[in-house]
């Protein structure tokens, strides 16, 4: 069951400045769950929005960003190999980006019962958690709920319904 934090981490420590906006990803099989259109779709968010910066934990590095994106780690993209509180860490959190897979459902959870917003896809794990209805069904609607929660402060406040945990926006099943 996932738990809510009692315990506070503070953005300097990750040199996250108060006005960035922090998303994350989380799992120790990110490196072989992000594929390249994924990536594209989340360094396009990244190109949009400059206080954005995306947190990958449970990967050391993922060769496919070394490829492709090798100018954003550790301006805008970071990786975290092991993270022993991740509600602490969530606090800190503005999103939670769940890649197209089926996976990522106990992190979900986690992120929620912290109240972090999470993007998915409708048919995943995550559904499971935030409730099919909340999740998307394409990169459009996908970028659309990232712009949503980005520009609307007001946005990822909800009432939990009918049980704590239970909510959301994520996704649906698209093939990428």
């Amino acid at each position: 069951m996932p738990i809510k934090s009692n315990e506070t981490y503070l953005r300097e420590t990750y040199n996250i400045g108060e006005k960035d906006f922090l998303m994350v990803s989380v799992g120790v099989r990110l490196g072989a769950e992000i594929t390249d259109k994924y990536l594209e779709l989340i360094c396009e968010i990244l190109n949009r929005y400059d206080i954005a910066k995306w947190f990958i934990i449970g990967e050391e590095n993922i060769p496919l960003i070394e490829q492709k994106y090798k100018e954003f780690i550790g301006k805008k993209i970071f990786f975290i190999k092991y993270e022993h509180n991740l509600g602490a860490f969530y606090k800190m959190c503005n999103i939670f980006l769940n890649p197209p897979r089926d996976g990522g459902g106990f992190s979900i959870a986690q992120a929620i019962v912290n109240n972090v917003p999470v993007v998915s896809y409708k048919g995943r794990a995550a559904c499971y958690h935030a409730g099919e209805e909340n999740c998307v069904n394409s990169r459009e609607e996908y970028v659309e709920e990232v712009h949503k929660i980005y520009s609307d402060k007001n946005y990822d406040i909800i009432q939990y319904y009918p049980m704590p945990g239970r909510s959301w926006r994520l996704s649906i099943r698209f093939n990428y």
